[in-house]
Parts: C-alpha cells; structure tokens; sequence
C-alpha cells in the first residue's frame, strides 16, 4: 500500500513537470539484445568486487509523442552468471581459520521504468531537456550446488523502488538517417528491500529482510542511430546505504545464540551495450 501512495504521489509530480521532447511526433518501438557486466561491492568488507558477472537479455521501449509532450515505457530482462569471490569462514576442531572462496552465482534482472515530459528547449538543431518518471529494479541471486555444508539457496533478492529525474538530447533532430542521443539520469531511491537466505538450511534464521531506503542512483547513455537501427552504449551505477541492525537467533550444537546483523553499504556498477532496431 505504501508503494501504491509512492507511486500516486510521483505520477502526480510528473505531470506537473516541464521537459522536452527530441523524436519524431507518434508512437516508436525500440527492442534488442543487452549485455552487461555486473560488478558489486560492500566497501565495509572488501575493495575488491564481491559479485562479478556478465548478464545477457532483450530490452524493449515504446515511446509516443505530442509536439510537446512524451510519455516513455521502458523494459527489460537480463539473466547470466558470474563469481563470488568474498571470504567465508571455516570451522575447524580447534577454533576456525577466514579463507577467500570463489562460488559460482546466477543472476536474474528485470527493470521496468515509465517516464513523462512536456515542453521543448531547441537551439539550431539540438534538443535536450528534461524529463521525470516513476523506476522498479529488481536483481536475484541464487547458487548452484557448494562444496561441504552448504546447500542451494537464494542468496538475495533485492528490489529497488526510485523515482527517476534526467536530461537527454539529440544532435540532429532534422536527420531522419542519422543521429546522436544522449541521457543522463539521477535516480533518488524511494524504498529498497532486499530478502537474504542463508547459507545452510541447518540455521534457525533461514530467511531475513532488510530495508535499505537511502541511496541513489546514475545513468550515462549515448546512443547512434542509423536509419532503423540504433546501437547504445551505457553505464548504471548504484550506491545504497546500510541497512538499520537487525537481530535474529541462531543455533550451534545444543547453544542457542542471538545474533545482530545489517545488510552493509554497498555499490554495484554496471558497463553495458545494447543493439536495438526501431520501428
């Protein structure tokens, strides 16, 4: 319920917003292949990525304009697979010992975003503005099957609800066989929530959430497009803050113990490319 009133509220900040429009007047649809490589971190625990991967997908547009107004619908599904490389620990007969391990990850994305504009800026044959929408992002990550006591599990599941403020332009409005796009975006996170599983399923807490509401995040695009078909490559990055501490209990032999955790502060960036053709 609180999502729908997020969303109520935003729709209604859109369409009190004044941005642009810089394609031809009418509907257009734009679907291709994406490719992204997918990199995370949790700083608090390492530098170096914790998640590395390659996505592959198809993403879709469907954009309609008015001589000045746009509305834009944004989709798409990637999935792949990649490395954890952070540190586990191991028990030992007498204490334990911190080792680094490599787990195989898969990965599963989808995003959907709408955005809304209205108005146009113009100089020569430039136009650019800006534009406003409505953004939900969500990324699973599950594991295959892990050497010793490690069974299968899902590891995360992370949702991201944003709010979307960018520019974007084109450099020649006038040419219908060439041009150049770009965007820049900043997206303010409304509400993150991310549900993690445990390692073993011998643990009392097999499941917990997290609630990590303060973050943000960029978009960079350039676009060329030749005739009908248009190939653009980008870059997406977030940076989310740690989640409040959370206490659950866990067993160990016959001793029951209580434990606090939080999801840490982490970063994830994203290099990609995408190829569509447009109708």
């Amino acid at each position: 319920m609180k999502k729908v009133k997020a969303l109520a509220a935003i729709i209604s900040c859109v369409y009190g917003s004044v941005c642009f429009a810089n394609f031809e007047i009418g509907p257009q649809l734009k679907i291709g292949p994406e490719y992204i490589h997918y990199s995370y971190r949790e700083p608090s625990i390492q530098k170096r990525p914790l998640n590395r991967g390659t996505l592959y997908g198809v993403n879709a547009a469907f954009r309609y304009d008015r001589e000045r107004f746009f509305v834009n619908f944004e989709s798409k599904f990637l999935k792949g697979s990649g490395k954890y490389s952070g540190k586990s620990f191991v028990t030992r007969r007498r204490g334990g010992r911190i080792e680094r391990s490599e787990t195989e990850l898969h990965y599963k994305t989808s995003e959907n975003k709408l955005v809304e504009s209205r108005g146009t800026f113009g100089i020569k044959t430039n136009d650019f503005g800006f534009y406003s929408g409505i953004g939900m992002r969500e990324l699973k990550i599950t594991s295959p099957n892990v050497s010793g006591t490690v069974k299968r599990y899902k590891r995360k599941t992370t949702n991201y609800l944003y709010f979307p403020v960018g520019a974007s332009g084109s450099f020649y409005e006038n040419n219908d066989d060439f041009n150049i796009f770009w965007m820049a975006e900043y997206d303010h996170l409304i509400r993150g929530s991310i549900k993690t599983k445990r390692f073993s399923n011998k643990s009392s807490w097999k499941t917990n959430n997290f609630n990590q509401n303060n973050g943000f995040g960029l978009k960079l695009l350039l676009a060329l497009k030749i005739k009908s078909f248009e190939i653009s490559p980008f870059f997406n990055f977030w940076s989310v803050r740690a989640s409040k501490p959370k206490s659950y209990k866990t067993q160990m032999g016959a001793r029951t113990y209580e434990v606090t955790s939080i999801e840490p502060k982490s970063t994830t960036r994203e290099f990609g490319i995408r190829a569509n053709f447009v109708f």
